[in-house]
């Protein structure tokens, strides 16, 4: 990249079609794909794919990314309240060996922060790690 110009923002578009055998088959390249990105445009999604499932699939791997989807014909459709984002499916893996998928929900520190005043406690990040997750402590206040 020239040494004057800077990348403003990351878009990955994914063949919505074919997204499931991608995850499936090459689930890490996806996953550096998905790193980076801001915004993961699905085009190509029918009434009878499970968006949401794409949904939390990309948040899982990058809780900033926001899911959007085109279907066949290029109109847009999103609704960003229909899930909280932050809800996943999960498996784990050790070398060749995979667990079962089993749900798991991220909470950014905002939210928790937030949350937990509501409920009399204070949030407080005590450990950060490379991937936006962290350690929290609560305490009553």
């Amino acid at each position: 990249m020239p040494y004057n110009m800077e990348i403003a923002q990351v878009i990955t578009v994914v063949d919505g079609s074919t997204f499931p055998v991608y995850l499936n088959n090459m689930r890490s390249i996806l996953s550096n794909l998905f790193l980076n990105s801001e915004m993961v445009m699905f085009n190509r999604c029918t009434e009878e794919m499970d968006l949401q499932s794409y949904r939390r699939t990309v948040r899982g791997l990058n809780p900033r990314a926001m899911g959007y989807f085109e279907d066949e014909e290029g109109n847009l459709d999103f609704a960003p309240e229909d899930d909280y984002y932050g809800e996943v499916d999960f498996r784990m893996q050790y070398k060749q060996v995979k667990g079962d998928p089993f749900d798991w929900i991220y909470i950014d520190l905002c939210t928790l922060s937030l949350q937990a005043a509501q409920a009399g406690f204070q949030a407080e990040k005590i450990a950060e790690g490379e991937h936006f997750d962290y350690l929290a402590r609560l305490t009553l206040k």
